[in-house]
C-alpha cells in the first residue's frame, strides 16, 4: 500500500508525457501504472508482486491499444490524397518537355506531359504515377 500513490503518480506523469509525444507505448505504461496503483491501494501486495502486476497490465494495455489502432486503420478512409489529385490544377514552375516541375498547393512535384508546357502555364493532373504527376495542358489561366 505504501507504493500505491507512487504508482498513481507515475501513471499520471506518463499520461501527461504521452499527450506531448503521441505514441501508444507510453499510454500503455500509464495504464499499467494506474492499474497497479489502484490494485496496491485496495489489496496488500508486495513490491515484487506490484512489479509483476505492472508488467502484465502494461502488456495487456499494449495489446489492447494495438488492436484498437488496427481497428481504426481499417475504417473506410483514403490512405492519402493521391486519389484526389486527378483533375486538380497545377502551375508549371519549370518547363515540361516532356519532364519538368509543377506546383500544387505549395508543394512542387515532378511532372510529365505529352506536350511542351512553359513556366507559368496551368495544367490539369491526369494521373499520378509514383511521385510524378502526368499532366495535360489547359488554355484558361487561373488567378
Amino acid at each position: 500500500m505504501e507504493y500505491g500513490y507512487a504508482w498513481l503518480a507515475l501513471g499520471l506523469l506518463l499520461g501527461v508525457i504521452e499527450m506531448t509525444v503521441g505514441t501508444y507505448f507510453l499510454l500503455a505504461l500509464a495504464g499499467g501504472a494506474l492499474f497497479t496503483g489502484v490494485l496496491s491501494l485496495l489489496l496488500p501486495v508486495s513490491w515484487m508482486m506490484q512489479l509483476a502486476i505492472f508488467a502484465l497490465a502494461s502488456m495487456v494495455s499494449v495489446f489492447l491499444l494495438l488492436r484498437w489502432r488496427d481497428a481504426q486503420s481499417n475504417v473506410d478512409q483514403p490512405a492519402d490524397d493521391i486519389d484526389r489529385l486527378h483533375g486538380q490544377r497545377v502551375e508549371v514552375i519549370q518547363r515540361v518537355a516532356p519532364d519538368g516541375r509543377v506546383r500544387y498547393k505549395g508543394v512542387t512535384w515532378q511532372a510529365h506531359a505529352d506536350s511542351v508546357m512553359e513556366k507559368g502555364e496551368w495544367a490539369i493532373i491526369e494521373r499520378v504515377q509514383g511521385s510524378t504527376l502526368h499532366i495535360i495542358t489547359i488554355k484558361e489561366e487561373v488567378s
